[in-house]
């Protein structure tokens, strides 16, 4: 299953969206000053990813995050959610980075 993200900067602030499978809105979570708060639709999981990847974004660019997250996979068993979360969390790692790089390099240039 392939993962994608679409982020949206809102003055200093980011909209992080996560989708994956059958696109929909199963959680959203904001994390404002390291503090969580999420909302998630009954008899969805969403929240973990959603919980888990606005904290490393905001650990990592101190940036407040909305992050909505909507990822389906019919039948899913354990092995299967697993895996999704770790690809999610391997996704998030690499946006980060390309994040981080563009940060060091707007504050290379004007230096």
């Amino acid at each position: 299953m392939k993962i994608k993200f679409k982020t949206l900067n809102i003055g200093g602030d980011l909209l992080l969206i996560i989708t994956g499978g059958k696109e929909h809105i199963g959680a959203i979570t904001l994390c404002e000053n390291n503090k969580l708060s999420t909302i998630e639709k009954t008899n969805h999981k969403d929240s973990v990813i959603s919980n888990m990847v606005s904290k490393m974004i905001y650990d990592k660019l101190k940036m407040d995050i909305v992050v909505v997250c909507g990822i389906h996979k019919d039948n899913a068993t354990k092995k299967d959610i697993k895996k999704i979360i770790n690809q999610t969390k391997k996704e998030a790692k690499k946006w980060i980075e390309k994040q981080s790089c563009k940060n060091y390099k707007a504050k290379d240039k004007s230096a």
